[in-house]
């Protein structure tokens, strides 16, 4: 079993219902921008094993419109 950590770009909210989706494999989160924030600094994608925790992985992203 994996756990994957989404940290949310600052000013930015997810759609509560697409959480609950247990898709194999491929992840779509939708995000809306609810806040104007300057300076937006990317933020992290954490994936790792949930009896292996040190077998992991990051990676930042970043809003397209930046």
């Amino acid at each position: 079993m994996i756990i994957v950590v989404i940290k949310l770009l600052s000013g930015f909210t997810a759609d509560p219902g697409e959480l609950q989706r247990n898709i194999p494999i491929n992840y779509k989160l939708h995000i809306q921008q609810v806040l104007p924030v300057k300076n937006l600094k990317p933020a992290v994608i954490k994936v790792y094993d949930y009896y292996q925790t040190s077998d992991q992985s990051e990676t930042e992203y970043n809003s397209p419109c930046v």
